[in-house]
């Protein structure tokens, strides 16, 4: 079952509104358009790993915004369902590659296949606990020297530092925290 209401907030297919599954809390538009704005600039052209994707709104948000590519990552098969449909209506399909895994195993199959990317976003479910020390050696398997890696959170989290990452800012937009991890290699 979807709900709908998710609307692309800028670029070539501003104001598309997204189905968004029930049980599913998708990146607010406000939290979507201050990481976008902040990074406008380098998302031309962008090769973009949006891990816990869900409906795809974050995905959709950044070709809308000039990204070439993206890898969409969602474990629900329900999910991905709705996250295609999104896709096909958008006529994002054929610039999109969706994993149906978990984040752990599509980071493994990822790195196996030596894919890398400019922009890796994680955006956990907030009662999943999701620690970044657990994944930073497969995050930075596959992220480019100097990408960025964007992690969201509740604003009830603790923050964490990663090895061989630099904290380029951190954000709080509501009851969420955003924090820009830059990747030194």
């Amino acid at each position: 079952m979807a709900k709908s209401g998710a609307r692309i907030a800028g670029g070539s297919s501003k104001g598309r509104i997204l189905s968004v599954p029930a049980d599913v809390r998708p990146t607010t538009a406000m939290t979507r358009r201050v990481f976008a704005d902040t990074y406008i600039s380098e998302l031309h052209g962008i090769r973009f790993l949006d891990l816990y994707a869900g409906s795809g709104i974050l995905t959709c948000e950044l070709l809308s915004r000039g990204a070439e590519r993206s890898v969409a990552v969602e474990r629900s098969k329900n999910v991905v369902r709705i996250l295609r449909r999104n896709l096909d209506q958008l006529g994002y399909s054929e610039r999109v590659e969706i994993l149906p895994m978990p984040v752990k195993r599509a980071l493994r199959v990822l790195s196996d296949r030596n894919d890398v990317f400019d922009l890796i976003y994680a955006d956990p479910p907030y009662s999943d606990g999701t620690s970044l020390t657990v994944d930073s050696g497969r995050i930075s398997a596959v992220l480019k020297v100097k990408g960025l890696f964007v992690f969201e959170q509740s604003d009830q989290t603790t923050s964490s530092t990663v090895d061989g990452f630099t904290v380029e800012w951190l954000k709080r937009i509501g009851d969420t925290r955003l924090i820009a991890y830059r990747y030194m290699g």
